[in-house]
């Protein structure tokens, strides 16, 4: 299975990596490309890029201030780097809320982007289906790729069949269209 991308996304994800290291510096533990474009499925112009980053903890509850989390997002919105995918589906995580295995994956930020899309952010787990954050970590902790730091499978903590079957259940529920 290939996993090579074409030449845009590369600098894309190269740019998008570039921006997290800047904007989040020494706190960054890893950069990491879940989806099909890590896992050798991705087709230009009809699939998504789907990164997850982790932070460090910090010694406070937040490692980041609300209003640090959505300059974070306006730095990476497709305003400010075009993504040339589809969209963008980009989720932050602190270390800590991905090293022990949850149904309800708490995510510090969600953010989805790209052309002619309104756009999400979303900074409570709790106001979002967990069943998408558990697939995505569950198949991206075997088949994702480190743009930088460790490999998914040092940082995040595997997530029990069960889990992961309920998840599959949850997204076939949901309707199509609503």
């Amino acid at each position: 299975m290939s996993t090579s991308l074409p030449a845009p996304e590369t600098a894309y994800l190269n740019a998008l990596s570039a921006v997290l290291q800047q904007t989040l510096g020494p706190m960054l533990v890893g950069v990491y490309l879940f989806g099909s474009a890590a896992y050798g499925a991705y087709e230009a112009g009809l699939s998504d890029l789907d990164v997850q980053a982790v932070i460090a903890q910090a010694v406070i509850a937040q490692p980041l201030t609300e209003a640090e989390y959505r300059a974070l997002a306006t730095a990476i919105s497709h305003a400010a780097l075009p993504c040339p995918a589809r969209k963008l589906e980009f989720v932050l995580y602190t270390r800590a809320a991905v090293a022990t295995p949850s149904r309800r994956p708490q995510f510090a930020l969600n953010f989805n982007t790209g052309a002619g899309l309104p756009g999400h952010l979303g900074l409570d787990p709790a106001a979002e289906a967990s069943h998408w954050f558990v697939l995505d970590i569950a198949l991206g902790r075997e088949l994702g790729r480190a743009l930088m730091g460790p490999p998914p499978a040092e940082v995040f903590a595997p997530l029990p069949r069960e889990w992961v079957l309920s998840a599959l259940h949850g997204f076939r529920s949901i309707p199509e269209h609503p």
